[in-house]
């Protein structure tokens, strides 16, 4: 499948847990507090005694949530005989959180609208702010998005005005989330910006699972990383790392520790993590109903690693082990990705009528929710589905559906990208001037220093000479010193301002080589369209058409990068050598081989380095020849690059001349000067002949065997 398919950013945890979550640090603190609230229970009376049980409640969470569920109804059931309005929300909200920790959003979602109903006849107040992000929580979480919206607007504008800044920072990370659920990302972005500039001035205090600085930098790790700068993204999963192993938080921690691995693509790592991850939830949490929703996270992540490493067996395995649990709590987020990644499973396992069924019901409940990128991720799958079971049309009606909705979704991440390049280069001038104004407190320290030591010559007159001869010799050490390092610095700017343009003028020669190759190549395929058309019926061309469209979108996708992974080169070649071997009829066979060390999505190429070689290798070498020909093509990696091995059992490129000289065709394969172009410039070197050698193969008769291609293509991993 395409990259960007299945692209979406990983915000499941925050959204899942961002208001309200458990504290998973053991149990020890629980007991303490619980003790300490049973002893001082009976002496309490009234709304005391009330508040008491409430407390017992929420002390119950993650013990026993039968327990916590008892004192909670027996807090709401007396504040509701005595008239007690704030025992009652406060009853009704322990009552929803604990049904939506147990994974029941919508008994959950009924406790909080009750509570709500009640703390409304006292807006605003401190409850009815809470009771107002608690439902907009829960219908977030069941994709209910515009109503979500309305709720937690009302409380980021109640706590805008009391100056709350920690849950000002909720709200705006609660909004981000809700638009980013949505697939509206510039805007999810310009929420959670304006959270992270909150929640950088939130002092809040080490040992809490609820950390805003733990989940702020968790947050800024997700976004660089769906922003493509991953280097960024480590480190700020550094920063939050950092905070939750002071938290003694061992499930966010190997949860981070999973989530940096799979950056890195080191899948036994994150396999090791997540394992751990698992393994902690199950320890920390001794309510099985609560430690169910809290796996559903570390279960998908296993599946979707499990899914990439293309053991398929064991990603069924975990993908189905939450979904009754998701789908029956109306976990819309969770249960979605978990839908959309089954169905994946049986597409590549070439299971059609399984793979549709799931494929439906991800279609159905994101068309119900109006979250964008789940219902890219349905027609996707719809028009592969539809595609692998040879029912053309509709595989060709669901694909437009899919370019529509996909580049609707590519622009606003490309806002997107641009809001996170912006937030990143003022993060750059914030921290610059953070170092300049040490620089300046330390200059400004030294001339308080001096005049220190001015004052206190004065007053010992016998040593004024001496003091005044060692402090000006310092000052002049310092300001040669000072003029030295910003010699240096204006040294170094200048080197890098020469470097940069020397980076910017290769790259736009090799774009101006793309912008070559791009026409010339789609001008080649237009023109077998027309032949084909003009040769075969209505049906094959349809099919033909069907293949072309795919080529072209991902040659439209590639055309504006500099390299490309392997995997979607190989693809798009693939595309390619299967519509010239329909245009002439099958006439001859191919073969892609590649070498056991390949890691064709890590390893970078630009972008139809091989297509020109192949085509001239059909064109002048397979199409002269009288039988059925074979097309080889193999993959290897030694001494740091790649070897490509283009070979023909063609007419040779003697005969391919003399047959050319007597035909009418002008054809002429531009595209290989160009590619040996392209990759000298990646080699900086003017010389072709190192990376680019052409032999004749011939067979033991003395006759033309052939010709075989040899690329050698450096090798750049991601």
């Amino acid at each position: 499948m395409e990259a960007e398919a299945s692209t979406m950013p990983s915000y499941k945890k925050s959204g899942l847990f961002l208001l309200f979550v458990l504290v998973l640090t053991g149990v020890s603190a629980q007991t303490h507090n619980l003790d300490s609230l049973k002893k001082i229970l009976p002496s309490t009376r009234s709304a005391a005694y009330i508040d008491c049980l409430n407390a017992i409640s929420q002390e119950y969470y993650a013990i026993n949530t039968d327990s916590a569920f008892q004192f909670a109804s027996e807090a709401f059931r007396r504040a509701e005989l005595s008239g007690y309005r704030k025992g009652m929300s406060d009853g009704l909200n322990n009552l929803g959180s604990i049904m939506r920790e147990r994974g029941d959003n919508i008994s959950s979602e009924g406790y909080f609208r009750q509570a709500l109903a009640i703390s409304e006849k006292e807006m605003p107040s401190d409850e009815w702010s809470r009771d107002n992000l608690a439902l907009g929580n829960i219908l977030f979480l069941q994709g209910h998005f515009k109503e979500a919206t309305g709720l937690v607007e009302k409380s980021l504008a109640y706590y805008l005005k009391t100056g709350n800044d920690k849950m000002q920072d909720f709200s705006y990370r609660m909004m981000g989330t809700i638009y980013t659920g949505q697939g509206y990302y510039e805007k999810g972005f310009s929420y959670l910006q304006k959270g992270f500039a909150i929640g950088s001035k939130v002092k809040d205090q080490i040992g809490s699972h609820s950390s805003t600085y733990m989940w702020n930098t968790y947050l800024l790790g997700e976004l660089y990383k769906d922003a493509g700068d991953y280097p960024t993204a480590l480190q700020y999963y550094n920063l939050s790392l950092a905070r939750a192993r002071e938290n003694m938080s061992m499930v966010d921690y190997y949860h981070i520790m999973g989530a940096m691995a799979m950056l890195r693509n080191q899948y036994d790592s994150a396999l090791y993590y997540y394992k751990l991850e698992i393994h902690f939830v199950k320890e920390r949490i001794p309510d099985p109903r609560i430690s169910a929703v809290f796996l559903s996270d570390p279960y998908i992540e296993m599946g979707e690693l499990y899914l990439a490493r293309g053991n398929y067996p064991e990603a069924l395995n975990y993908l189905l082990k939450p979904l009754p649990l998701l789908l029956k709590g109306n976990l819309n987020t969770p249960a979605l990705t978990s839908l959309r990644d089954i169905a994946k499973v049986y597409v590549a396992q070439r299971n059609w009528k399984t793979s549709f069924q799931y494929a439906r019901q991800l279609l159905a409940r994101a068309q119900a929710t109006g979250s964008r990128t789940f219902i890219r991720d349905g027609y996707d799958l719809y028009w592969r589905i539809y595609d692998g079971m040879g029912e053309i049309g509709s595989a060709y009606k669901y694909h437009l559906k899919y370019i529509d909705i996909h580049d609707s979704i590519a622009k606003d991440v490309q806002l997107r990208n641009i809001a996170v390049g912006l937030m990143k280069t003022w993060q750059i001038q914030q921290e610059s001037k953070i170092e300049l104004l040490k620089k300046e407190k330390k200059i400004q320290a030294q001339k308080s220093q001096l005049i220190l030591y001015s004052l206190i010559a004065i007053v010992f007159i016998a040593l004024i000479f001496f003091w005044i001869i060692i402090l000006k010799r310092k000052s002049a050490i310092i300001r040669s010193n000072h003029l030295e390092d910003i010699v240096k610095l204006q040294t170094l700017e200048s080197e890098k301002i020469i470097t940069a343009f020397e980076h910017k003028a290769t790259e736009l020669e090799m774009q101006a080589l793309r912008a070559q190759m791009n026409p010339h190549f789609i001008f080649n395929s237009l023109n077998a369209i027309n032949r084909f058309i003009l040769q075969n019926n209505k049906e094959q061309a349809a099919a033909y058409l069907t293949k072309f469209s795919r080529l072209v979108r991902m040659i439209l996708n590639h055309s504006q990068a500099n390299l490309i992974s392997l995997e979607n080169e190989l693809e798009s070649l693939r595309l390619y050598i299967e519509l010239e071997a329909l245009r002439f009829e099958n006439h001859f066979r191919f073969h892609i081989q590649l070498g056991e060390t390949l890691d064709t999505a890590a390893l970078q190429v630009p972008p139809l380095i091989i297509q020109p070689f192949v085509e001239n290798a059909i064109w002048h070498g397979l199409m002269h020849k009288k039988g059925k020909g074979l097309l080889t093509i193999e993959l290897s990696i030694r001494q740091d690059m790649l070897f490509c091995s283009i070979c023909d059992d063609g007419v040779g490129r003697t005969n391919a001349t003399i047959l050319k000289n007597q035909s009418a065709s002008t054809h002429k394969s531009m595209g290989m000067r160009i590619t040996a172009d392209r990759i000298s410039r990646m080699q900086h070197k003017k010389e072709t002949d190192d990376f680019i050698q052409i032999r004749d193969l011939v067979l033991p008769d003395g006759t033309a065997g052939g010709t075989e291609v040899i690329l050698k293509i450096p090798v750049i991993y991601a």
